[in-house]
């Protein structure tokens, strides 16, 4: 059972806390109990030891549960998206089922972006709507558990009006309550029949609500519908062979990869419409996707028939596993319009290395944003045995010798740095960067590259290839407007690597 939740920052300061309860304790209370008993669950140690651990699709920590005293459980949740850790203290479950908070809190960061129509929150966003977000948690929960059917936006929206402040809300009731109050008071005889009348508005309003996830009798000037498609790029590459030093893309081979991708939706029309959104999967397999509860078809992907809800909502989870053979020997060299390649121990001392980025021409991308790419090289080595001591009390570093695009900057780590690009970069370049290994005793050493991560994103093109051919609206009401439609992709990295 639900006892209190907590939204903090990333740095664990207080946002937000609802308390079911006047005995639930605050969150200042429980961050004193934490540091106690398990003072790692408020840092971002990875080697906490925790009774369930939960991983998101990319593959990373993002929810633990741990015990923090008798019968008690704390569930920490971390969204990717806002940046923001959340929290849910609750009783000891003895049935084994721990996914429910996940679950609820997951579902509830999912809720607020569509509340507020953002595509991020922030931590002064929710503390600027205090009162909103107490009034949803309190819709949402019912003794101490999650509400059935009552996670739909529209529901929350009609509860907790977006426009409106508590005041507002708080008088509107204590006017009805007066009404309510008077009339009970002139027909005491009838009050079931007047009980009843109070709930006209509502009963037919529901009747003519199609579908709970969207309200009856919407109205918009402007019909427009939109549809945002992003993709996530996971993938880790290894050399085939280290003897043949030419740029060769085809010397990669893949160790693991996935692409994660998500379809959010905007909708602002009118009446009832139905919406048909036929996509060309160019044969990619998406797996056991995430559906909305709109989609009536959920078997043919390619043709997805709904009626929308109101305002943004996410339409379709997926991951691409690119480990199956039919995907491996489609992505095995490259995935997306990058392709990074590295040589190391070149030069007559073999001191140097050189990085090559391959970038693709699009005619639908016209540019690369925020391309960065990470060196990691392996500690040096020399060949006079007699050096060796010296050369491993040594600190080394990285110097650039020549570099077509952007800077390269060294961290504080030896041997690591940083290659950061211009803000965009057109397609259609290919940027080389050469260097060499510089030590401080002055001995001469093999560059051997370790690994080489990539990160960068563009729009107008998914890394999976994946386009919707088109969007057809049918609207069951009596408005005459042509919607506007629009249509917008996206690709970004994730764990991106080349090992050695």
């Amino acid at each position: 059972m639900f006892i209190s939740f907590f939204i903090t920052d990333s740095k664990y300061s207080l946002v937000f806390q609802y308390l079911l309860s006047s005995k639930s304790p605050s969150f200042e209370h429980l961050r004193t109990k934490v540091q106690d008993v398990c003072p790692k669950l408020m840092s971002d140690v990875s080697g906490l030891e925790t009774n369930v651990r939960a991983n998101d699709g990319n593959g990373n920590l993002n929810a633990v549960c741990q015990s923090v005293g008798k019968n008690l459980e704390l569930y920490k949740y971390y969204s990717r998206t806002n940046k923001l850790y959340y929290f849910c203290l609750t009783s000891a479950c003895n049935s084994g089922f721990k996914c429910s908070p996940f679950v609820f809190m997951e579902d509830v960061d999912r809720l607020l972006l569509e509340y507020f129509d953002k595509d991020q929150l922030t931590a002064n966003k929710i503390k600027n709507n205090y009162d909103r977000i107490t009034m949803i948690f309190y819709f949402c929960i019912s003794g101490g558990v999650p509400a059935a059917g009552k996670l739909y936006s529209n529901k929350v929206k009609k509860v907790v009006p977006v426009r409106s402040d508590l005041s507002k809300i708080i008088t509107s009731t204590a006017h009805s309550l007066q009404v309510a109050v008077q009339r009970q008071g002139q027909q005491q005889g009838d009050r079931f029949g007047k009980k009843q009348s109070r709930f006209d508005t509502d009963s037919s309003s529901a009747e003519n609500q199609l579908v709970p996830w969207r309200n009856a009798g919407l109205k918009y000037t402007n019909n427009e519908f939109y549809v945002d498609m992003t993709e996530e790029i996971h993938v880790i590459y290894r050399k085939r062979s280290r003897s043949n030093l030419r740029f060769d893309s085809s010397k990669m081979t893949m160790v693991c990869g996935t692409i994660n991708g998500r379809v959010t939706a905007k909708c602002y029309l009118s009446d009832n419409p139905s919406v048909e959104l036929q996509l060309d999967l160019t044969g990619d397999d998406l797996g056991v996707p995430a559906l909305h509860d709109c989609i009536e078809n959920k078997t043919d992907l390619s043709n997805l028939r709904f009626i929308p809800p109101d305002g943004k909502f996410s339409l379709m989870q997926y991951s691409i596993d690119l480990d199956q053979p039919s995907q491996s020997r489609r992505y095995n060299n490259c995935v997306g319009l990058i392709t990074l390649d590295f040589k190391d121990q070149l030069g007559s001392k073999r001191d140097e290395f050189e990085l090559t980025v391959n970038i693709a021409n699009s005619r639908e991308v016209e540019s690369i944003q925020h391309l960065c790419i990470g060196l990691e090289l392996q500690p040096p080595t020399e060949n006079n045995f007699q050096d060796q001591d010296a050369l491993q009390d040594s600190e080394f570093k990285i110097k650039v010798l020549r570099n077509t695009h952007g800077r390269f900057d060294n961290t504080v780590v030896s041997g690591q740095g940083t290659w950061i690009f211009d803000k965009d970069t057109p397609t259609g370049s290919l940027p080389v960067l050469r260097g060499c290994v510089e030590n401080s005793a002055g001995l001469s050493c093999d560059a051997k590259v370790q690994r080489v991560s990539l990160s960068y994103s563009h729009t107008g093109q998914l890394a999976s290839g994946i386009r919707v051919k088109a969007i057809d609206i049918s609207s069951q009401g009596t408005t005459t407007t042509k919607p506007f439609k629009g249509v917008k992709y996206m690709t970004t990295t994730g764990d991106y690597e080349i090992r050695s």
